[in-house]
């Protein structure tokens, strides 16, 4: 089955529907019967559609379920025709021979790998926040096909091109999805994972044996062109927690041994380290100072941060602050420290 999350976790008759699904759906079957509940096929039918990111011909708006006492048939609904698909697979050959081409030439590790992943959707795409607003958020938007050929998607079809790419250089992945906390939506006490709390995907990524969530979405939309941002790369679930609510977590995900702050070591704890870190910052004549707080760190304020910062800069700078990770990106306009 190759790297397929979801299928490792099913039981024996459960992993039969999802293979009969799976090559129904290769043949473009619309009609596939299957031998199991309407509740347990339709959640295998996701695990399907999250494991095989190269079904971005489905029409998941279009998929009825009709159960009997022991079967299912499901009725799958495809918006491209076999001209269509034969087309857009050709075109995503060559995007997949030219990545791989890079794998071999860079001989890059496994981080590295990841990093590379993250920030070439980063610089290859834009947010598609018109197809957003108007609520159009099915079809090429939430496919790898919107990433790679159209360079415009949304979170779901951003968390599966990044699996896509990371099924092709052999890193074990998955596409999750929830529902974003803020104050527009508020923690759900009892969160189900229906279909109507569902507004946010992202990815789980195992790095060398260790599971860290990954959201190029919500990085995506703090990067600018020439500054690529890893708020929410290779992240632990404490991080995750503080701004999404997701159903179930397959695998342990506590450590975080290789994001951006811990590799870099700006994670601070402590004010006196944080002003050693800014006076090295001014020695180097830094462009760009970023870090996170953690800790009694945390507690102190954003005003006061800034005029820390201040100490050690002069001029004109501009401030991103990340409130919920407490996280500061800082970019200085010229050398001006």
């Amino acid at each position: 089955m190759g790297l397929k999350f979801y299928y490792q976790f099913l039981s024996a008759s459960e992993c039969n529907i999802y293979r009969e699904i799976v090559k129904g759906i290769e043949k473009r079957k619309k009609s596939i019967r299957v031998l199991g509940n309407g509740k347990q096929t339709e959640k295998i039918l996701n695990f399907v559609y999250y494991d095989y990111p190269e079904f971005f011909y489905v029409d998941t708006t279009k998929t009825t379920l009709q159960t009997s006492n022991v079967t299912t048939v499901l009725q799958i609904g495809y918006h491209k025709n076999t001209e269509q698909i034969k087309t857009i697979k050709q075109k995503l050959e060559i995007v997949s021979m030219k990545f791989l081409n890079k794998l071999e030439k860079t001989k890059m590790d496994n981080l590295s790998l990841i990093r590379y992943v993250h920030n070439f959707i980063i610089k290859n795409t834009e947010y598609a926040m018109e197809n957003k607003e108007q609520g159009q958020v099915y079809g090429d938007v939430s496919s790898i096909h919107g990433v790679f050929l159209n360079h415009k998607a949304l979170c779901k079809g951003i968390a599966l091109a990044a699996k896509w790419l990371l099924d092709k250089a052999g890193i074990m992945s998955a596409v999750m999805e929830g529902r974003m906390i803020d104050q527009d939506s508020p923690r759900l006490e009892h969160y189900t994972g229906s279909c109507n709390e569902i507004n946010h995907a992202w990815n789980l990524v195992c790095v060398n044996d260790i599971w860290h969530f990954m959201d190029v979405t919500m990085d995506l939309g703090r990067s600018k062109k020439d500054w690529i941002c890893y708020d929410y790369f290779l992240r632990n679930k404490e991080i995750f927690d503080a701004y999404v609510q997701y159903r179930d977590l397959y695998v342990f995900c506590k450590e975080e041994l290789y994001s951006y702050f811990v590799i870099c070591k700006v994670a601070f704890s402590d004010r006196e380290i944080l002003k050693k870190y800014l006076a090295y910052c001014k020695k180097k004549h830094k462009k760009r100072i970023y870090f996170q707080l953690k800790g009694e760190a945390s507690n102190i304020t954003e005003e006061q941060i800034i005029e820390l910062v201040g100490q050690y800069i002069t001029g004109e700078c501009r401030y991103r602050v990340n409130k919920k990770l407490y996280i500061y990106d800082i970019f200085i306009s010229e050398e001006r420290i």
